[in-house]
């Protein structure tokens, strides 16, 4: 076997209408201009948590948290079912690296992460 970088390109605009809506209302006016880093490590604290996939420098006790908690409480929906109905994680071979999230302005979430293939059998 093989490790090999990929990447995982997702639309998630829809998910992130939605988040951002409840989001804009929980967070102070002050730290609103934060708004795209805190949705950036909601999504890497929901993949590590929903897919089990650690994201390179993800730190697990941020003071964004709060933020999450407060979705929780406030979305009509469960949270980890709405996260993965919109956001995939590849089925994953090497764990060994964790993978590397990026999420665009136009709404698409880059996720980088390496797979194992198998070697062509030698002749």
């Amino acid at each position: 076997m093989i490790s090999r970088r990929a990447i995982l390109i997702q639309d998630i605009k829809t998910y992130q209408t939605i988040m951002f809506y409840s989001l804009h209302s929980l967070i102070p006016v002050r730290m609103r201009s934060e708004i795209n880093k805190i949705f950036e490590w909601i999504i890497a604290e929901q993949i590590e948590r929903v897919y089990l996939l650690p994201i390179k420098n993800h730190i697990r006790n941020h003071p964004y948290q709060v933020y999450r908690y407060k979705l929780i409480q406030v979305l009509p929906y469960d949270f980890d079912q709405l996260f993965a109905a919109y956001i995939k994680a590849p089925i994953l071979y090497c764990s060994d690296e964790p993978a590397e999230l990026s999420l665009r302005f136009n709404g698409d979430l880059y996720l980088h992460y390496h797979s194992q293939v198998a070697m062509p059998p030698m002749k």
